[in-house]
């Protein structure tokens, strides 16, 4: 990219999507330095900021909060009545106590999610836990809703709206294909070391 750099071209139509926000800085100085006059900078993005424009080209939404998720992960829980470690069950009523457990159902979930695993793949995990894994039994309870509850999750977020990291990296590998970023004359991706 800084090998092309025209002094005359505007660099607004360019989108750079990088792993963080620093890089965004180092190129402005970069830039700045090497023309030596004003001009208009390229849009930069972060991998998530990127994922939340391509989602947003089609529909509107806010990001859910942790905390949220959580107590959306408890609530359904309960619904499916499955118990937690430690004899933490949903049903106790104590959200406070289900909340580690919740917090760990969430980041298994999200992970699911960032990486576009289809529930088929989550097949054998479920039929594995009815025969049981060497693990306590409450988490072999849990293994054997997983679909059913990462399924519910995701159809109570999309009818509100509120979509988790993981759902929105989900849904803009959907949406991708049908979106045009006209908007930019290119769209570079640079710097990353882990991709999802």
């Amino acid at each position: 990219f800084l090998e092309e750099i025209d002094p005359t071209r505007n660099f607004s139509r360019t989108a750079i999507v990088f792993g963080g926000k620093r890089p965004a800085l180092y190129l402005k100085r970069e830039l700045a330095q090497r023309l030596q006059k004003a001009f208009f900078p390229p849009v930069f993005f972060t991998v998530d900021e990127f994922m939340e424009y391509v989602v947003r080209r089609q529909e509107n939404f806010q990001r859910i909060s942790e905390t949220e998720a959580c107590y959306l992960i408890y609530n359904l829980n309960r619904k499916l009545g499955v118990a937690s470690p430690d004899d933490v069950s949903a049903d106790a009523g104590e959200f406070s106590r289900f909340l580690p457990w919740a917090r760990e159902i969430y980041a298994f979930i999200e992970q699911l999610d960032i990486e576009d695993i289809p529930p088929e793949r989550l097949e054998n995990v479920e039929k594995s836990a009815e025969i049981g894994f060497d693990i306590p039994e409450s988490i072999n309870a849990q293994l054997k809703t997983i679909i059913t509850l990462r399924d519910s999750y995701h159809r109570v977020l999309e009818a509100g709206k509120r979509y988790s990291r993981g759902l929105i990296y989900r849904l803009a590998a959907r949406y991708i294909a049908e979106i045009n970023l006209g908007e930019f004359d290119r769209v570079v991706f640079a710097g990353l070391f882990y991709l999802n």
